[in-house]
C-alpha cells in the first residue's frame, strides 16, 4: 500500500459509497452489493471505469477503508514480471 488510507463512511450521511474491489481494504457495517457496468465498451477495451464495484446504499451504512494506491489483481504466473511490469529483483554476483 502506497500512502495513507482514506475512510469513507455513510453512517450519518445515508450516501451511497462506491468503491473498486481491488482498492478496498475492509468495511465495519453491511456487507455490500456488486454493481456491475457491461456494455460493448467492455469488451472492445473502450471503458472508461471499473466493470465491478461494490456499492454500499443508504439502506447498508457501512464505514469502508481505502487503499490509496490500487494494488494489482488476478493471478500474476510470468516468470521475470512481465504481465504486470515489474522487474525481477537483481541477482547478486557471488565472485
Amino acid at each position: 500500500m502506497d500512502g495513507n488510507p482514506l475512510v469513507l463512511s455513510n453512517v450519518a450521511s445515508g450516501s451511497t459509497i462506491e468503491a473498486d474491489p481491488d482498492a478496498v481494504v475492509c468495511w465495519i457495517g453491511a456487507d455490500p452489493e456488486m454493481r456491475t457496468d457491461i456494455s460493448w465498451r467492455n469488451f472492445i477495451g473502450q471503458s472508461s471505469g471499473e466493470s465491478y464495484m461494490f456499492e454500499w446504499s443508504y439502506h447498508t451504512p457501512a464505514t469502508v477503508i481505502i487503499q490509496p494506491d490500487e494494488r494489482t489483481s488476478g493471478l500474476d504466473v510470468s516468470v521475470d514480471g512481465s504481465a504486470t511490469g515489474s522487474r525481477p529483483s537483481a541477482q547478486r554476483s557471488m565472485w
